[in-house]
């Protein structure tokens, strides 16, 4: 236990100076010895690469043998490995297993990642009662996100009959803990007006505060405010900006607004090769507004080279889902015989 001591020590910088190489030296003398602890927060350093080699197969083989002791913070962290395939084959079965056990020790951080797998029916059957009844456990430890996340099914009605109020209520203790998600669920009640009175100042507020934790949705939410002014000063640049940093995290919907700033220069100077990348992201992620534009710019050659074919692919993409524009566009391929055979029956 002193040797698991120093490492915290050096690890946190307490009495002595912080020196990630000592703490892992300290832990690994100690998780030799069966310090269960120690074993996870060796793992820990190996998996974020402090003070020893960045290696999350090593971590994962040390996070095993302080699960299978039963404690309770490495079967969650072996869980989410497998959920994630850090420095293991992803196992969605084995990571609902690991968090099972951790449920089982009454872990709310465990009860509600068990949750979320049995709500989406990942790595097993769905179950949505039993879902339900480990987010309520979960939130009675006051786990954010589980907060969070019954206020989505109270909002949406599943699982449970929709009701606003209680939605509304999980929102603000999720937000009440900064947590990103209930806060960025509470603005959009706030922008829709639904549950309570709109009130776009309010919602600005909220978004802003999940903004700071580089919630993507947030950044999109707060994006929309200020193309439109609602709540704050219309400001096309901070929307573009805004917009930019939650498609670089992969929102599929700011991908085709930046895109879209990009290829009108609202906001930002045009840049006619970036907004086509933009859009063949959102685009091959099933955007369909961006496979139109993206067809279109294949089409007339702007930002990319003219291929009359590739315009017609992405056009017929967004067609088959039901787009109107897209088919529209098709059809008229198809009148002109561009990228296609000429078939004015088919157009």
């Amino acid at each position: 236990n002193s040797q698991y001591r120093l490492g915290v020590f050096h690890e946190q910088g307490l009495v002595v100076g912080r020196d990630y190489g000592a703490a892992a030296k300290w832990y690994r003398m100690a998780a030799q010895g069966g310090h269960l602890m120690a074993q996870n927060d060796l793992a820990l350093l190996y998996q974020k690469g402090r003070g020893v080699e960045h290696d999350p197969g090593t971590a994962v083989g040390w996070f095993k043998k302080a699960a299978r002791g039963g404690l309770v913070e490495s079967q969650i962290n072996l869980g989410a490995a497998f959920e994630m395939g850090a420095g293991v084959a992803k196992d969605e079965a084995k990571a609902r297993q690991w968090y099972t056990k951790a449920a089982d020790q009454g872990d709310g951080r465990a009860q509600h990642n068990l949750a979320v797998m049995l709500s989406s029916g990942r790595g097993g059957a769905r179950d949505q009662p039993r879902a339900i009844e480990l987010y309520t456990l979960a939130a009675a430890q006051a786990y954010a996100p589980a907060y969070s996340n019954l206020g989505l099914l109270y909002e949406r009605g599943q699982g449970v009959d929709i009701d606003l109020a209680k939605a509304l209520q999980f929102y603000e203790k999720a937000a009440a803990q900064d947590e990103p998600i209930g806060l960025t669920n509470l603005a959009i009640l706030y922008v829709d007006g639904r549950g309570v009175d709109r009130d776009y100042i309010r919602a600005a507020g909220l978004y802003e505060r999940a903004v700071a934790q580089d919630y993507g949705n947030a950044q999109y939410g707060l994006g929309l405010l200020y193309e439109r002014g609602r709540g704050v000063e219309k400001d096309q640049a901070k929307a573009v900006a805004l917009y930019g940093r939650a498609a670089k995290a992969g929102l599929t919907r700011a991908q085709f607004r930046y895109a879209f700033a990009l290829l009108q220069g609202r906001g930002t100077t045009v840049d006619l090769e970036a907004a086509a990348q933009w859009f063949g992201r959102a685009a091959g992620a099933g955007h369909r507004p961006s496979q139109v534009h993206l067809g279109d710019m294949y089409e007339k050659g702007r930002g990319l080279e003219a291929d009359a074919v590739a315009a017609a692919r992405w056009y017929g993409q967004a067609a088959t889902a039901g787009d109107r524009y897209g088919q529209y566009a098709l059809a008229s391929l198809y009148d002109r015989g561009v990228g296609v055979s000429q078939d004015p029956v088919v157009a």
